[in-house]
């Protein structure tokens, strides 16, 4: 139900969005990591449609944990839902204060990649009692 995912970055916070690629080299930072915080990946998509041959696609966290992929752009379906990754409302946790990174193997395959996600708060107490003495 697409109803859960919407619910849980309108209270979080939406920070979904999407990167067109074309002549990206190397890792490139999709969202930052914070402190005392987790992204939690709802879906992913990494669509190519210019394919190169021997490249490949992946979404790591910024620690270098494998999050999908590689997704190979040399015989990839070029069809938009190729490289969707569904992870359900209340996402795939990144590790703690670790951003989201796309990593490309070369230079030259265009297509994009999309996202969404949310922050959720990860590194403080759940207290929710007070001590009141007279």
């Amino acid at each position: 139900m697409a109803d859960g995912y919407v619910k849980r970055r309108r209270i979080y916070g939406d920070v979904s969005g999407s990167l067109l690629v074309g002549t990206l080299v190397g890792q490139t930072a999709l969202l930052p990591g914070r402190p005392k915080y987790t992204i939690c990946l709802q879906r992913s998509n990494l669509h190519a449609s210019g394919l190169l041959a021997g490249a490949t696609w992946a979404l790591q966290d910024s620690t270098g944990v494998p999050i999908t992929g590689p997704l190979s752009v040399a015989t990839a379906d070029t069809s938009d839902m190729a490289g969707l990754n569904d992870y359900g409302a209340n996402g795939l946790k990144l590790t703690e204060g670790a951003g989201l990174t796309f990593v490309p193997s070369a230079t030259g395959a265009a297509g994009s990649v999309i996202w969404e996600a949310y922050y959720l708060q990860t590194g403080v107490g759940q207290s929710t009692t007070i001590d009141r003495r007279i």
